[in-house]
């Protein structure tokens, strides 16, 4: 069933030190065999997903970061996932952390949380302003058993010059059936979140990535404690005498690393790839980023 632990009170002041020295190793592109006990194969020879053995070993935690109010389709197929989850038998909580305006706070009070429950080995991150189609593919990124999987979604921006540019450099654009010019005009318009490793590997439809929003993403317990281990520099306290101190870490954090500013997902991903994890970019699922937008138009029209 579907759980609301108790909201964790926003801190005030944190210290943290050290910076990234992510270590980087050139992998060749190629596509890898699965193999791994959540897969099955039937006797027609398909190969399927093993829900019992997924039932059976996973425990998960829903970690829900929210400052204000959840979007209405986020809480649409957050109640869609539970009732799936509920289905399939797979245990799970969810956890919402209300009112912290500051993200890498919220993320590692979110953390610590998940650390401080001994029961739970996944902890999956939805963002409030997140839209999945279906929640099939939770079950998926389960199965596939890596380190980090992330969905990959849109900036909230639109870039007209590049939308612009496509339509000009896109001389069959016209003939196109609208859906596709459509698609491609829209595709044109956004920069997508994730970054792929150049040269990275393949696994089903998972591509080796540099970076990961932090936004939909599934990670595996002992990727924080791994981190944990080989970064005790990373540890903090809120200066207080919660017991939650005992699991807060800096996992995630903005920072200025070569001229370049890194938001808390994208330092997590540099921070976990530098103690020898690998992360993976979802490149089925399409997930919508729900923001707003200003209508202006000729008044003279």
């Amino acid at each position: 069933m579907l759980q609301n632990l108790r909201p964790v009170e926003p801190c005030s002041s944190v210290q943290v030190l050290a910076e990234l020295d992510p270590t980087k190793c050139g992998v060749g592109a190629v596509e890898e065999e699965m193999k791994n006990p959540y897969y099955t194969i039937t006797p027609a020879g398909e190969r399927m997903i093993d829900r019992t053995a997924v039932a059976k070993d996973m425990i998960l935690f829903v970690a829900v970061p929210s400052y204000k109010e959840c979007k209405s389709e986020f809480s649409q197929a957050l109640t869609l996932l539970g009732e799936f989850l509920t289905a399939n038998r797979i245990r799970h909580l969810v956890h919402f952390h209300r009112g912290d305006s500051v993200p890498d706070m919220a993320r590692n009070m979110c953390v610590a949380e998940f650390l401080r429950r001994k029961d739970c080995n996944r902890m999956l991150w939805l963002d409030d302003d997140l839209y999945w189609p279906s929640p099939d593919v939770l079950l998926r990124y389960l199965a596939l058993d890596q380190d980090v999987i992330g969905g990959n979604y849109p900036k909230k921006m639109l870039f007209w010059d590049k939308l612009w540019n496509a339509i000009v450099t896109t001389p069959e654009l016209a003939q196109l059936p609208m859906r596709d010019g459509i698609r491609l005009l829209k595709n044109a318009a956004v920069e997508m979140t994730a970054k792929a490793k150049p040269g990275g590997r393949r696994i089903e439809k998972l591509v080796e990535a540099d970076r990961l929003p932090g936004g939909f993403t599934l990670v595996k317990r002992d990727v924080y404690e791994q981190i944990a281990a080989a970064r005790p520099d990373i540890k903090y306290s809120l200066g207080n005498g919660d017991p939650i101190n005992e699991h807060l870490f800096a996992f995630y954090r903005h920072v200025i690393k070569d001229g370049e500013w890194l938001g808390e997902d994208y330092y997590f991903s540099e921070l976990a790839r530098a103690c020898g994890l690998t992360l993976w970019k979802d490149d089925e699922t399409e997930i919508a980023h729900i923001g707003t937008y200003v209508y202006t138009g000729d008044p003279t029209r």
